[in-house]
């Protein structure tokens, strides 16, 4: 037993994955991808209570642009369903060689989907970037007023930053323009 609570049973053996910590958010209808948006996950709350230093969602994450990670993210959603409706988020880590390997598949969007979306939508006063309203939109009517891209709707190297009990403030680039959004 260890500290009386487990047993080896209890445990796997998996590949240490070592690189950035990558999401993958898309949006489907009938089986077309309607678009998506790629991120890193820089820093987590409460990351002291886990051996990995992941905890939950983050409070620090970056839009990021990636032609393989929209490759892996697209393949691994074809693969759980492969008349995708709806969304669907992947969790992406690199190994050592950097190869972008899948770590979970959900028929859902991750926890910040909507907060990204509100976000830069209201930083940008660009409704098509509502990921909520996208959604709301296609169930309603079937279409969308504007046309979107199937890969990286948001502009690269945005960071959201929040944390427990206080505001989200979305930042572009290190040096870059920062907007309080609640």
């Amino acid at each position: 037993m260890i500290q009386g609570r487990a047993s080896i049973e209890d445990f796997i053996i998996q590949e240490y994955l070592p690189g950035r910590d990558l999401a993958f958010d898309s949006l489907w209808y009938r089986g077309k991808l309607v678009t998506s948006y790629s991120r890193e996950r820089i820093e987590y709350p409460f990351k002291h209570i886990s051996l990995s230093g992941i905890t939950g969602t983050p409070s620090v994450a970056r839009i990021i642009s990636n032609d393989e990670v929209n490759k892996v993210g697209v393949r691994a959603v074809l693969a759980l369903d492969p008349e995708p409706h709806g969304f669907y988020s992947v969790d992406l880590k690199e190994g050592p060689d950097g190869k972008i390997m899948v770590t979970e598949v959900d028929g859902k969007w991750h926890t910040t989907a909507p907060l990204w979306g509100f976000s830069m939508a209201k930083a940008y006063q660009e409704p098509r970037y509502n990921l909520a309203y996208i959604y709301l939109a296609l169930g309603m009517w079937g279409e969308l007023p504007w046309d979107l891209p199937q890969y990286d709707l948001f502009p690269s190297d945005h960071y959201l930053i929040r944390q427990m009990d206080s505001g989200v403030l979305l930042m572009r680039g290190r040096d870059g323009n920062l907007w309080r959004i609640l």
